[in-house]
């Protein structure tokens, strides 16, 4: 019986760590599905190819809290006139949290601060109580099931230059 215990807990454990990874996995693999309609081209931006802009513009420390970003995506916004180029730093999860939101605000700043205009941005398949409303107030871009929310505030405070 222990052993069938043992091994329904590693089963478990494994089925666990799939389902987490899925959801970033359909963000990084259709972000052009989930954002071609705002931003063009959609790119899909490893951080290691923009490390030396982050070093020359933030400390070790700064980089470091930086890299366990789950997606970096930028692109040209469709509908301004000028097409700026913004960057989405991106957290993902199956259900939205609030550790997840305040993760999004802190990389999105220091992205910012390194010179990409980043727009604070958290996406999965639900999200949890009180965060859409949380997401609101800190001025989090929203992706939940296909659906967006917030863009248009999240994006007019970082060209703005409030979220900086």
């Amino acid at each position: 019986m222990q052993k069938l215990v043992l091994r329904v807990d590693r089963i478990e454990t494994r089925l666990g760590a799939l389902v987490g990874d899925n959801p970033e996995r359909k963000y990084r693999e259709r972000a052009f599905s989930y954002l071609g309609s705002i931003l063009r081209p959609v790119r899909v931006v490893p951080l290691q190819d923009i490390l030396p802009q982050l070093e020359i513009h933030l400390t070790e420390e700064e980089v470091e809290r930086l890299l366990p970003l789950d997606l970096l995506l930028d692109g040209r916004v469709r509908h301004r006139e000028a097409k700026p180029e913004v960057w989405l730093a991106v957290e993902v999860s199956g259900v939205v949290d609030q550790h997840d939101v305040e993760r999004a605000v802190e990389r999105a700043r220091l992205l910012t601060r390194a010179g990409l205009p980043a727009i604070p941005t958290v996406a999965g398949d639900d999200l949890g109580e009180g965060i859409a409303r949380l997401a609101s107030e800190e001025q989090v871009f929203v992706l939940i099931d296909g659906q967006r929310l917030n863009w248009y505030e999240a994006l007019t405070a970082v060209l703005d230059g409030s979220q900086a």
